[in-house]
């Protein structure tokens, strides 16, 4: 193994393959571990480390993590690492990424991590409640996905710097759920999926912010929902791109001959 290396990738081994090794790795930036490994507690000692993606791994705590200096982004994917308490104390962590940790039902700490720019929560359905953001004055990103249990969105209108929203996955919200975030300083932008395209446009009523949802115009302008629903499946199929602060068609994108054929017939 190169002493060179600066990425590394780590899978699932049929038997837990020791990590002592990678203490060599004196300029290793990024890396990826999926399965139970030994040694693990070898991640204390990869101080070049920037970026860490735990998978399918379940330790008591971040402890390993705490003396990084460096480090900016974790990952915690599946597994069941629910001691997320110490991620406050990585001194320069600006990026966390958290989804289907099993078992992991308080989010609270995420709201003591000063540095936090970039935060995504998804498919952890214990979690009920979001952390208090009021102090995060650098998070500017929040991406919620598959948060079944997440019903307010209030603590997301005390960060004082949010700049974009993402909801993914989210049929159980309504459009009101998002009126906590009008009159926000700095919410710019906010990607929307909280069901049917109905429910979507409402939110937009109530929160007009960039990009506007596809077909959002014409049902403004009266045109029948289920007209506008028609093209949205079209706009699925070919693809949509953002232009002029709006969701279109992408004009970019070549029909192939039989696409063509069809919409001529």
């Amino acid at each position: 193994m190169s002493a060179t290396l600066d990425s590394l990738a780590i899978g699932r081994t049929k038997r837990p393959l020791s990590l002592a090794v990678l203490r060599q790795l004196t300029v290793l930036r990024s890396l990826y571990v999926e399965g139970q490994h030994r040694d693990l507690g070898v991640l204390g000692d990869l101080h070049s480390l920037e970026n860490v993606t735990l998978r399918s791994i379940t330790l008591p705590d971040l402890a390993q993590l705490t003396g990084l200096e460096r480090l900016r982004s974790v990952a915690l994917k599946l597994g069941g690492t629910t001691g997320i308490d110490l991620l406050p104390r990585i001194p320069n962590l600006e990026e966390i990424d958290i989804w289907r940790v099993r078992g992991l039902s308080n989010v609270e700490p995420l709201g003591s991590v000063e540095g936090l720019r970039v935060l995504a929560l998804q498919a952890l359905p214990q979690v009920r409640n979001l952390p208090d953001l009021s102090r995060l004055d650098r998070l500017t990103t929040v991406s919620l996905h598959t948060m079944k249990g997440i019903t307010d969105l209030s603590p997301l209108a005390a960060a004082p710097r949010l700049e974009k929203l993402v909801l993914i996955a989210m049929p159980h919200l309504s459009p009101e759920a998002l009126r906590p975030l009008v009159g926000h300083p700095t919410l710019r932008r906010g990607l929307w999926n909280i069901g049917s395209m109905r429910k979507t446009y409402e939110a937009h009523d109530i929160l007009p912010v960039a990009p506007e949802p596809y077909g959002y115009a014409d049902w403004r302008a009266g045109l029948p929902y289920r007209a506008i629903l028609k093209d949205w499946m079209m706009a699925v199929r070919y693809g949509t791109r953002e232009v002029g602060g709006r969701m279109v068609l992408d004009p970019g994108r070549p029909m192939r001959d039989s696409e063509s054929n069809e919409d001529a017939g």
